[in-house]
């Protein structure tokens, strides 16, 4: 199992985290893309560009393939200042 956490405006449409079973070479995108099929308000949030994703506390692309163990979050748009 992997834990997903949902921040922001994602906590509000999946809850603030899940386990999720991850085959082999599952990757990040695919994941996504399961999640989003459960919630629309979810699927039409998570593609904006400014979205980010994390995979074990490092800013991660799409590609990244998830394992057992990996914590993914999935992060709204943020600034510094």
């Amino acid at each position: 199992m992997a834990k997903v956490v949902f921040y922001g405006r994602f906590a509000d449409f999946m809850g603030r985290e899940r386990d999720i079973a991850v085959g082999e070479g599952v990757r990040l995108e695919t994941m996504i893309s399961d999640l989003s099929k459960e919630n629309d308000a979810f699927a039409d949030a998570v593609k904006a560009p400014a979205v980010k994703f994390a995979v074990n506390n490092a800013v991660a692309p799409l590609s990244t393939v998830i394992k057992e163990k990996d914590e993914v979050a999935v992060l709204p748009p943020f600034s510094g200042g």
